[in-house]
């Protein structure tokens, strides 16, 4: 209040432009108190600038500090980001900011976009940005990423709307695919288009080439697929069944288990470690026996893990015996590497084994021995594998599938069908005795492998992999399930009207085809639509007049049911759905014609928060009267005409100066 930056002449200037532009303005709204508070300061070269401003105050501001009449303007980031007028100095109050969900530090975009406001280009040399450390400085580790941090990469926030999706099963010419696939949310997919193109008519051309299996290879064929389907099957109930209290008991160091992991197929290991992390899958490290020297019949990790583990099903492959003796290898695995668990123990010193081996990947160390201990494990887990090979039925197995607790009747029919399928693999295995079976085999795989890389690429090239397809799908099962479009995707009368809804398509369309509004004032019908445009928080309940009481609480229920449908077929919700009736009573009023410096007293919702929302008002009755048109109610379509002329006056409606002056 005792600051004072402006010159006399500076202030008949202010003094002179001000009432000029209220001017327009009735004589009670010159009087708001934001009105008179913000004469004064600006008479003095103070301006405020923020989204509670009324909208004729905020660019009263914006001419005034464009001709260098505002020496001290407070304002929000919009200002910088709004409209090019930089400053000779910016001043950052506090280097954190509260975003509706937590109050955290600037992102370096925040920060660039008003720093980057300092200094005017043909005016100073250097623009100057003081950051106000109101307490202790901040430390460097929290302004350096700040200041000279990477601003966040631009993230569409295109939203598929059920009136674009309608319209366009209404037009045939229009697909969504298309509007999709253009929109910005799938830039980068895109791009990568033309690549993924190449790709599929390179496999489709080496496909094409590939000579046919013969009907002796069917036999074959039916194995694979088999086998395939066993292993998916079985990985899923593996992470089911290492979950489980008994298995986790047997689960300790020394137990001898059955793993393939790349190529590492079908081959004892001793289990060295279990590591559990929280939201990730466990880790087991163990130790398995390997050759001495690389083979590369035994070795081709080309091939691919899933090679390996059809091969760990056939009688001609049982356990992996190496080469020679000492060969060994130390494996983090999955739950889905293990084939089974043995009944089998060895005593080891896990600790040690696992620090020797990790010390012997070290390029310094790497021609060392291995130490005592693990030749010792190696040696025994040699002997056991030699011990199965003379007898299979040396070693035991743990039998899963009985000794575990399970009561849920999806988790018995997934060990009951893996069962099956594991049947179904060994009743094909006497038909898979054929000549030169490992190379038949990788004839199959590789035809199988290449069928499942173009059905992947085809799958890119289509509608379904953009990132807006599953919400698509998602939403027309809300639309058919609420009787906007019918089985065929045919537009029904509603889908038709919700067409012409700028925003809450169903919700409104709803309203109108249940006679909401029929037997409601103009008033009224502006107040009860002021929920669906209404987004600030306000203290406590939202005061609603009387009469409306019933109507909010069936408003809410239509709500609800829509919402509960979206739910239940996993649609968006989009954060405009939430309804909020907290200017209800003010739009109310302000629709009866009570002037606005009243109706601000029923509420502490800032004047410009209020008159955006009146103004976005008018665009939802603009909706609902267009749709009364569309369903032939011309009841309704009248009562619009009078809500929009109600609210669309004063000073909630002055034009913009920058097109009247």
């Amino acid at each position: 209040q005792s600051v004072d930056l402006n010159t006399a002449v500076e202030k008949g200037s202010v003094q002179k432009f001000f009432l000029q532009c209220l001017a327009k303005l009735k004589p009670p709204d010159r009087t708001i108190p934001q009105v008179l508070a913000l004469k004064d300061s600006l008479e003095r070269g103070i301006g405020v600038h923020h989204s509670g401003i009324l909208p004729i105050l905020k660019e009263i501001v914006e001419m005034l500090f464009q001709n260098g009449l505002v020496k001290l303007l407070f304002a929000t980031e919009t200002f910088a980001m709004g409209v090019n007028m930089p400053a000779r100095t910016v001043i950052f109050d506090s280097h954190k900011k509260f975003d509706g969900t937590e109050m955290r530090n600037l992102k370096p975009g925040e920060y660039i976009q008003m720093a980057g406001r300092a200094g005017r280009r043909g005016h100073d040399e250097n623009g100057t940005v003081i950051l106000l450390c109101k307490g202790q400085v901040p430390p460097s580790m929290e302004l350096r990423p700040m200041i000279l941090g990477l601003p966040e990469k631009l993230q569409s926030q295109f939203i598929l709307r059920y009136a674009v999706i309608l319209t366009c099963l209404r037009i045939e010419s229009i697909k969504v695919e298309d509007i999709m696939q253009f929109s910005f949310k799938e830039f980068n997919q895109k791009l990568q288009l033309p690549t993924q193109q190449k790709q599929l008519q390179l496999a489709e051309a080496k496909f094409a080439s590939l000579p046919n299996l013969g009907e002796h290879l069917q036999p074959l064929i039916y194995f694979y697929d088999k086998s395939v389907e066993y292993w998916k099957e079985k990985h899923r109930i593996m992470k089911f069944i290492l979950t489980q209290p008994k298995i986790q008991k047997e689960m300790k160091v020394g137990r001898i288990i059955v793993i393939t992991q790349g190529k590492h197929y079908n081959k004892l290991a001793i289990l060295l470690n279990v590591k559990s992390v929280l939201g990730k899958d466990t880790v087991y490290k163990v130790l398995v026996l390997d050759h001495q020297f690389k083979s590369n019949d035994c070795d081709n990790v080309n091939r691919g893990e899933l090679y390996y583990k059809i091969l760990s099903l056939t009688p001609q492959h049982k356990f992996f015996h190496p080469e020679g003796i000492g060969g060994h290898a130390v494996l983090d695995i999955r739950a889905v590497d293990i084939l089974t668990i043995t009944k089998s123990t060895i005593k080891v010193d896990a600790d040690v084994i696992i620090r020797n081996w990790e010390q012997r990947q070290l390029e310094r160390f790497k021609d060392s021995p291995p130490s005592a201990t693990v030749v010792k494990a190696v040696t025994e887990l040699h002997q056991l594998n030699e011990a199965y090979n003379a007898n299979p039925d040396s070693i035991k197995y743990i039998n899963m599938s009985k000794e575990i607790n399970v009561n849920a009747e999806t988790e018995v029919a997934m060990l009951n069908y893996v069962d099956h399928l594991a049947r179904q693999v060994g009743n094909v295995l006497p038909h898979t005795n054929i000549a030169g079976f490992e190379q038949e085999f990788t004839k199959v795989y590789e035809r199988r492998m290449l069928e499942i890389n173009i059905e992947e690429l085809r799958f890119k090239n289509s509608a379904k992999n953009l990132t807006l397809y599953p919400d698509y799908c998602n939403k027309l099962q809300v639309l058919r399930a609420l009787n906007y479009i019918d089985d065929q995707n045919e537009v029904t009368l509603k889908g038709k009207v919700a067409c012409e809804m700028g925003q809450n398509e169903l919700l409104i369309t709803e309203l109108i085809l249940c006679n909401m509004f029929n037997d409601l004032e103009p008033a009224e019908i502006a107040a009860l639509l002021s929920g669906l445009v209404f987004q600030a928080k306000i203290q406590g309940e939202p005061v609603i007049p009387e009469p409306l009481k019933k109507c909010v609480a069936a408003f809410e229920q239509i709500n609800d049911t829509i919402l509960a449908e979206e739910q239940r077929c996993q649609a968006a919700v989009e954060a405009e759905n939430n309804l909020n009736f907290g200017l209800l009573e003010v739009v109310y009023e302000w629709a009866k014609n009570k002037p606005f410096a009243e109706i601000m007293k029923l509420t502490e919702v800032q004047e410009g928060i209020i008159v955006r929302c009146i103004q976005q008002l008018d665009e939802t009755l603009r909706d609902v009267k267009t749709a009364a048109i569309r369903i032939g109610n011309p009841g309704l379509q009248s009562k619009m005409e009078e809500a929009s002329a109600a609210i669309k006056r004063d000073i909630v409606f002055t034009a913009s100066l920058y097109t009247e002056l």
